[in-house]
């Protein structure tokens, strides 16, 4: 186990050191998950999920959010009825 002591700053941040962030893949800009469990404070490296059905495979990010592909796929077919409909006036 790597361990390591370290000191809050003023404003209560931690500097979490090299060797564990190399450990951990923790690179910059990173989001990471922070929870109390009891007496602990866990950091773990936050998964990716789907903005719109919370799956965690065949992710594609766009700008901030990632969505899956099946989701990415529904939302571009809407799209494109919607434009179609709009052209041809139908109602759906």
């Amino acid at each position: 186990m790597l361990e390591s002591i370290i000191q809050l700053d003023p404003v209560g941040r931690i500097l979490i050191p090299s060797k564990l962030r190399k450990t951990m893949n923790f690179r910059t800009n990173d989001q990471l998950h922070i929870a109390i469990d009891g007496d602990r404070l866990i950091i773990e490296k936050q998964q990716n999920t789907c903005a719109l059905c919370g799956g965690a495979e065949a992710l594609v990010k766009t700008d901030q959010k990632y969505i899956c592909k099946s989701c990415y796929r529904k939302l571009f077919n809407g799209i494109q009825i919607e434009i179609a409909c709009e052209e041809k006036k139908c109602i759906y």
